[in-house]
């Protein structure tokens, strides 16, 4: 899991993945996702993350996140020599 920023909005939202060959989708999409707190200005995702923590998930930086989503659209070198 991890904190990412959906294209035009201005807060970080919480987004998962079952495995890491799939892509990031936001944390409501999901069964198992918790109903948000109350609270004005809180974070979307927040009570998903903390219960997803107790139950053994891993947070990964926001950084590393967006890295891994820029390799996953730019093409690798074989499939530019294959094209080529």
């Amino acid at each position: 899991m991890c904190w990412l920023r959906p294209f035009g909005a201005t807060a970080h939202s919480l987004h998962l993945r079952l495995d890491a060959s799939k892509p990031w989708r936001l944390y409501s999409s999901f069964p198992f996702s918790v109903p948000d707190y109350r609270i004005p200005g809180g974070s979307k995702g927040w009570a998903t993350y903390q219960s997803l923590r107790q139950a053994g998930w891993a947070l990964i930086s926001t950084q590393e996140a967006s890295r891994q989503l820029i390799q996953s659209v730019e093409p690798d070198d074989t499939s530019i020599r294959k094209a080529a």
